[in-house]
């Protein structure tokens, strides 16, 4: 990043410096062969502001940065849709500028020194869905399906994994059959309802394993938002308010 390096070498001097209570990364997070651990990139985003007080790693902070703001804008449930526009559209127009500025630099290269091109288009797919799916949501008045956190693999993962946790006590079979998942589904749907309600805090349902998780996650409470007032002059002042900022 310009005149600045973003290396994993930064993270471990991290570790090297603060105790486990304060950054809470583990050794495993650390392995860049597992490229499907979701947990260890969240552990890595929630202390990334230790890499302030550790020279020459700004990059390495603005790169995680970069990861923080990605995620939350989809799944951050306190996060109202101004807020994630602007963040899912800052990455993107970030790395844009990374981008130019590495083809204009013939010294460094996109494969060695820029992410891979899947990310960088799932980036850019991310931030324009994301926009489409705030004026859809907007044109046709339906605030209460404005759930962007849902939209991603993390939530079909986890329903997988309350399907699976749905066998009888003493079992130790984990697969089952589209006919036994669909013998499940109302079970489902009933705690995929008490959580609904116990995120959003408008009932006295309380969800004790719902709450630990959103502590884990660093997710927090469902927020009310409208979208009525979004214009689309608003949307085009969000946009360019992230442009700027990006430089």
């Amino acid at each position: 990043m310009g005149q600045f390096i973003a290396s994993n070498a930064h993270i471990h001097i991290l570790v090297q410096l603060y105790g486990k209570e304060r950054h809470g990364i583990r050794e495993k997070d650390l392995d860049h062969r597992d490229k499907q651990n979701y947990e260890s990139v969240e552990n890595l985003m929630r202390a990334s502001h230790l890499l302030t007080k550790i020279p020459d790693a700004l990059a390495t902070k603005c790169y995680i940065d970069l990861i923080n703001a990605a995620v939350n804008s989809f799944l951050d449930n306190s996060y109202p849709p101004e807020k994630r526009l602007h963040e899912i559209w800052y990455v993107s127009f970030f790395l844009r500028y990374w981008r130019q500025w590495l083809l204009q630099h013939r010294t460094f290269t996109l494969k060695d020194n820029f992410i891979t091109r899947n990310c960088y288009v799932c980036i850019e797919i991310n931030a324009h869905s994301l926009l489409a799916y705030v004026m859809v949501i907007r044109d046709l008045n339906l605030p209460h399906c404005f759930t962007p956190w849902n939209l991603g693999s993390q939530s079909c993962e986890r329903l997988f994994r309350s399907l699976r946790s749905l066998s009888s006590t003493f079992s130790t079979i984990v697969n089952f059959s589209l006919l036994a998942m669909l013998q499940r589904l109302h079970k489902i749907a009933i705690k995929e309802d008490l959580e609904s309600l116990s995120e959003r805090e408008s009932h006295e349902i309380n969800c004790g394993r719902e709450k630990i998780h959103k502590r884990k996650s660093g997710h927090s409470t469902i927020g009310q938002f409208t979208l009525v007032d979004l214009n689309d002059q608003k949307i085009h002042d969000i946009l360019q308010g992230a442009r700027k900022e990006h430089k």
